[in-house]
């Protein structure tokens, strides 16, 4: 009996004790990894440029997720940050991405893990950041055909950017690529979400205010 209590005070303070350090890890994980201290002491951190390649969309479309008759057709993406590794977080802020009905009817079992794009230039963050989720219209990129096939393009690419209306969150410009070339480029192509996101199919409505 003494030995099973011992065994559960032990966890407990196991438990207490990673609770304290995790945010002492993630510190000296940012001191170690990524870029160098501006001017003013303060780290750098870098959100990567990722791609969602034409394979990764085209097995939404083998789930007729984009038929054109259904109700459940795809309108939204929902954009996830997410590291493989948390101990090289600076250097490895990957995206996630999801395909939606609208803001609260997500295909989980859609998820893509974007790759990152070294030849795109990231963002550099030494200021406060608000990490949120964000959603971007999938109609508005022009990638599918009228009976829900895909359209010849390459990849599509995620370019972080501040927000504009408030710089405390992370936003992505949207760039459809077709032969090694931007074929068209949506601005601010996401929105974070909350607090900026809105019903089904209004983002867009939103963004002209």
């Amino acid at each position: 009996m003494k030995k099973k209590i011992a065994s559960r005070k032990s966890s407990l303070l196991a438990r207490l004790l990673l609770f304290i350090a995790l945010p002492s890890l993630i510190s000296i994980s940012s001191c170690k990894d990524g870029e160098p201290a501006n001017g003013d002491g303060n780290k750098v951190f870098t959100v990567n440029c990722v791609t969602l390649s034409r394979q990764q969309v085209q097995t939404w479309v083998a789930n007729g997720w984009t038929r054109p008759d259904s109700a459940t057709r795809i309108k939204q993406l929902l954009l996830q940050f997410y590291s493989s590794n948390p101990a090289m977080l600076n250097s490895n802020m990957d995206l996630l991405v999801y395909p939606a009905i609208n803001s609260s009817n997500i295909y989980t079992k859609g998820e893509q893990v974007m790759a990152i794009d070294t030849a795109c230039k990231g963002l550099k963050i030494t200021g406060p950041v608000i990490f949120g989720n964000n959603m971007a219209n999938f109609d508005s990129l022009k990638i599918v055909n009228p009976d829900g096939t895909l359209k010849k393009f390459d990849f599509i690419r995620f370019v972080p950017r501040l927000y504009s209306k408030d710089t405390r969150y992370i936003c992505f410009s949207i760039e459809v690529v077709i032969d090694g070339r931007v074929d068209e480029v949506f601005g601010d192509g996401s929105l974070p979400c909350p607090p900026y996101c809105c019903p089904p199919d209004c983002w867009y409505e939103e963004e002209k205010k």
